[in-house]
């Protein structure tokens, strides 16, 4: 038979730390382990923050004297960079809504070619029709970033059945709106 515990004490903080199994008693002696290296880590992490803050703090106190002198740039890379900025500074915002306001129908546009340095823009389209084409060039000319609008280039494509005109046009745009 198996033995019964009766316990005729009154409840209370000493009946309960007495009846508090080993498992307990493992798991917060673990705890408290884990709470005391936290706390340890807590603090080295801290006080390494600290000092990386104080180094920064050096740092900015003391000007830093370069031992190499100031490279020098070749001037046909100088050049070449130069150019590249060009490019990527390209009015592309107003140059699309210009491009999207003369939009008409029956024309789509198959590539654009941009030369920043004389503000001029070469695309090729493709319009059903000539009227399509006349009616896109005139819309064109009528956005106020563009300067110019040139024809040069057009033919039917004759290998397609609804022979529709391949065309080229060179645009000139401006950068203040209507002005070179």
């Amino acid at each position: 038979m198996k033995p019964v515990r009766i316990n005729l004490a009154r409840p209370g903080w000493q009946r309960s730390l007495l009846n508090t199994g080993a498992g307990w008693w493992l798991g917060a002696l673990a705890g408290a382990v884990l709470l005391v290296a936290a706390g340890i880590g807590m603090r080295q992490l801290l006080d390494e923050q600290a000092q990386r803050e104080a180094r920064i703090r050096a740092s900015l106190r003391t000007p830093q004297v370069s031992a190499t002198p100031a490279a020098l740039i070749p001037a046909p890379q100088a050049t070449a960079v130069n150019s590249a900025v060009h490019q990527l500074n390209l009015p592309w915002r107003e140059l699309a809504a210009s491009l999207d306001g003369a939009n008409t129908q029956g024309v789509s546009l198959l590539a654009l070619e941009p030369d920043a340095r004389a503000r001029k823009l070469k695309l090729q389209a493709e319009a059903a029709g000539s009227d399509a084409m006349v009616a896109y060039i005139e819309a064109l000319k009528h956005q106020p970033l563009i300067l110019s609008v040139l024809l040069t280039r057009h033919e039917i494509n004759e290998g397609d059945a609804a022979r529709p005109i391949r065309f080229q046009l060179e645009l000139q745009w401006s950068t203040r709106g209507g002005q070179p």
